[in-house]
């Protein structure tokens, strides 16, 4: 009488498919992830772009694809930082040698 076909009922079914904008989020972080790899030289970053596969790969799990995109960016900017500072550092340590600071 008042029972859902079968199959149909709680817990049953595929689970929700992620949404676009999540889906979209994803793609732009595999995108920035490549273009850092490929432009910026930034080699340690094909963590972020194996994140943000594994991101577009987990489409049927939306919380599991928000997550692995949210790495995927944490570890780009990661990746950013570690190079700005790399590029200072060794601008410094030119200007240390050049100009002989502190060698009395």
């Amino acid at each position: 009488m008042g029972y859902p076909p079968p199959g149909r009922g709680a817990g049953h079914g595929r689970p929700p498919a992620a949404a676009p904008a999540e889906r979209t989020a994803a793609v732009i972080a595999l995108t920035v992830s490549i273009l850092s790899v490929l432009f910026c030289l930034l080699v340690i970053n094909i963590v972020g772009v194996v994140l943000a596969g594994i991101a577009l790969g987990s489409s049927d799990d939306p919380a599991k694809m928000r997550r692995y995109t949210r790495y995927s960016w944490i570890s780009t900017a990661v990746c950013f930082v570690v190079a700005v500072l790399g590029f200072l550092g060794f601008f410094l340590f030119l200007d240390h040698i050049r100009f002989g600071y502190g060698t009395g």
